[in-house]
């Protein structure tokens, strides 16, 4: 009797994996990016007309040759393609995913021009001549037309609301942005850079923010750093004057983890340890001193 339990039971278990195994549950399909790309939108004005292309990896250069090492630096891993009509209007619809949510705006915060029109989709999106780019969650939408027409825009307006309804995903920005000052704030230069920030290979995952001082447009920037070996580095291939390493004490850091260094392109740089965050501003002069204070004292 017990033999023919323990087979009864080992019967079950198989019939439950293989039934579990065979369910078109989400396992596949949450993670196969063509499954958001339909063959039609807006009640059938919107039609797919070819076949959805993949291109994974490093076999992203096959699709936008000469732009792939961007992308790769933001974590890319694919992206999926399709083109559509809207009457004789085509346009053409491209889903990039990347590891994370940070990375994806990061990398969108790339492709934002300076002066964007933003459009509300997702947690940002901008229009750029017959194109639309909005970021949300792991993933970069990219809507292009062919020509500059109403027809085209129309057609990017009614995909680009669609597909803002089927991708799930974050739309709230990286939440390190939180902990940069509101005010002087100046719009739209909130940006990740995945590697080599100022030049240098070791400063990765710095997120900084442009502000107007008075006449000063200037940079902040914070970028983990618990163990402090990006500060370090730093701190070991510049040269420091007496004078700036005065400076830099009156400043509130983790002392004596900061400075103040004068770079040729980019001007006098403050930075600093603060509770586990390089953090500093571009373009640092005396009368910024206490609107740097200010933030750093928020760090606490």
């Amino acid at each position: 009797m017990r033999t023919w339990k323990i087979v009864i039971t080992f019967l079950m278990t198989a019939c439950i994996m293989l039934i579990t195994c065979n369910s078109p549950e989400k396992t596949d399909l949450k993670h196969d990016l063509a499954v958001y790309l339909d063959s039609q939108f807006s009640d059938g004005e919107i039609r797919k007309i070819a076949e959805v292309e993949r291109y994974v990896g490093d076999s992203l250069y096959e699709y936008i040759d000469g732009g792939a090492e961007v992308y790769h630096m933001y974590k890319f891993i694919e992206v999926v393609t399709a083109s559509y009509k809207f009457g004789e209007t085509e346009i053409v619809a491209d889903i990039y995913s990347f590891k994370d949510a940070d990375m994806a705006y990061g990398m969108y915060s790339t492709l934002r021009p300076d002066s964007p029109k933003i459009v509300s989709l997702g947690v940002e999106g901008f229009t750029f001549g017959s194109s639309l780019d909005f970021v949300k969650g792991n993933f970069i939408i990219r809507l292009i037309g062919y020509d500059d027409t109403p027809g085209t825009e129309t057609a990017i307006k009614m995909l680009s609301i669609e597909l803002n309804k089927a991708i799930s995903g974050k739309t709230s920005k990286p939440e390190m942005f939180l902990l940069f000052p509101l005010d002087n704030k100046i719009e739209y230069t909130d940006k990740i850079f995945a590697e080599s920030f100022l030049g240098r290979q070791f400063l990765t995952n710095v997120y900084t923010i442009g502000y107007q001082i008075e006449s000063d447009t200037v940079t902040l920037f914070i970028s983990d750093d618990k163990n402090g070996s990006k500060f370090q580095q730093w701190l070991e291939s510049v040269e420091l004057s007496e004078a700036s390493l005065k400076m830099s004490k009156s400043l509130p850091y983790d002392q004596p983890k900061a400075f103040i260094v004068e770079d040729s392109y980019y001007g006098a740089i403050a930075a600093g340890l603060k509770k586990g965050k390089l953090t500093g501003i571009i373009g640092y002069r005396d009368n910024q001193k206490a609107f740097l204070t200010n933030w750093l004292n928020t760090l606490n």
